[in-house]
């Protein structure tokens, strides 16, 4: 006897809700705040060795940059190279500055 499955089980509760999210770094010259943010993650892809991201969705982002003072020695290697694998599936960003 077969069941059909009328249903994917979700393993976790998605999606991951985050409201009045700010991060400051004074070192750096970096103020962000977010408003609301909604992400959808696809977690069997975690076994593959990548995140996948099905669903982004943002609004409300206000990031300001400010000046800061050189530092004495030289900032380390830096890179923009995440160290897994990263997949964005749909993206969706309402009202953002920079400034």
């Amino acid at each position: 006897m077969r069941l059909p499955v009328l249903s994917q089980p979700k393993l976790c509760a998605s999606p991951l809700r985050v409201t009045d999210l700010r991060y400051r770094d004074a070192a750096s010259g970096l103020d962000a705040q977010l408003a609301q943010a909604s992400v959808d993650v696809g977690v069997l892809a975690l076994f593959g060795g990548r995140v996948a991201i099905q669903d982004l969705r943002a609004s409300d982002i206000h990031v300001a940059l400010t000046s800061v003072a050189s530092p004495a020695e030289p900032p380390s290697a830096f890179s923009l190279s995440p160290p897994i694998d990263l997949i964005v599936e749909r993206l969706r960003i309402a009202r953002a500055a920079i400034t």
